[in-house]
């Protein structure tokens, strides 16, 4: 099947929420500290239109501190990013997910690609918590770890104070075991591979949020990963996170040279996640990333139930969308 026709026959993405005008108020990060604002806008959004924030600056619909500031502001510690956006328009989502265990506790679900756990970057209401929160407003949500926008599979949502509590010295002691599955670009070595290496802001992408290996202020992060089977050109794989990092196996398996199947960021490509924000889902970019996301999927999660003094193990199959190339 020719990668575009892939592409577009697993695309259920469906607009949600009606567009609206809304107000942002954020610390802007340590990391910024001492440069312009202009400069932050720059590297912290790089899709955006740059002549778009400075009218905005002009306007008054970005404010640092509830003050007009011009583009060559300095920003300071505790400086408040103001933003006033109108008529926003959140990309689509794909807002089904299924839950595979609950009690009074936690809940187990099984979340699809393209939907965001919480709010963060374009998606507010095209998010988890908000479209639970349309459904449920009395209903108590305790994030207890994330998955990317992209990334599908098993999500352990908090429902009691005790239980995010309990969970948060779990993850903390690495208690929680946590099994992904992956397709990525290359064949896979037979004896799999442990990649050792510290994590932090990349140092030279063009992308501003991009991490990278040895990056800046990097931490320490381990993944080990495991051949499943060789699909040609591509393989199926299994990732096991050592330790939690941002974006941590999506980094390694692009430092290790074997980057996952439809990942815009993490290509060794930068141009391929620029040009998708300046120019949508061409038909060029969807011959190029074949997917209309990420090759990557929870498939396990496991952890002794701090009140029902069990061990519970849930599970979930590698899903269609990305089961990539697809059999004959």
């Amino acid at each position: 099947m020719e990668p575009r026709l892939f592409f577009d026959l697993h695309d259920h993405r469906k607009m949600i929420a009606k567009p609206y005008d809304h107000e942002f108020h954020v610390r802007i990060p340590d990391t910024y500290f001492g440069v312009s604002i202009d400069h932050y806008y720059i590297k912290r959004f790089p899709y955006k239109n740059r002549e778009g924030w400075l009218s905005s600056m002009a306007e008054g619909r970005i404010m640092i501190n509830g003050r007009k500031v011009a583009p060559d502001y300095i920003i300071q510690p505790n400086d408040i990013l103001d933003s006033f956006v109108k008529d926003i328009v959140e990309p689509p989502i794909n807002a089904v997910w299924q839950s595979i265990y609950e009690d009074d506790d936690l809940e187990i679900i099984n979340k699809p690609g393209h939907l965001a756990v919480h709010p963060t970057g374009r998606y507010y209401k095209h998010s988890y918590v908000q479209l639970m929160a349309e459904v449920n407003p009395e209903r108590k949500i305790y994030l207890l770890h994330r998955l990317d926008v992209e990334t599908s599979g098993l999500l352990i949502v908090g429902k009691t104070r005790r239980l995010a509590a309990a969970f948060l010295k779990m993850f903390n002691a690495k208690q929680v075991r946590k099994k992904y599955m992956a397709i990525v670009k290359g064949v896979f070595p037979e004896a799999g591979l442990v990649v050792d290496g510290p994590i932090g802001l990349s140092r030279d992408s063009a992308i501003g949020v991009k991490m990278a290996v040895n990056g800046l202020e990097a931490k320490e992060a381990t993944s080990r990963f495991e051949l499943v089977e060789h699909r040609g050109d591509y393989s199926l794989i299994y990732c096991i996170p050592i330790t939690g990092r941002t974006n941590q196996l999506r980094v390694h398996l692009e430092y290790a040279g074997y980057p996952i199947l439809g990942d815009k960021m993490y290509c060794s490509d930068d141009s391929v996640f620029i040009n998708y924000h300046e120019n949508g889902e061409t038909t060029e970019f969807k011959q190029k990333v074949i997917l209309y996301r990420q090759a990557l999927h929870a498939c396990e999660v496991s952890f002794f139930h701090p009140f029902k003094n069990e061990q519970m193990t849930f599970t979930a199959p590698f899903p269609d969308d990305i089961n990539y190339p697809p059999k004959k």
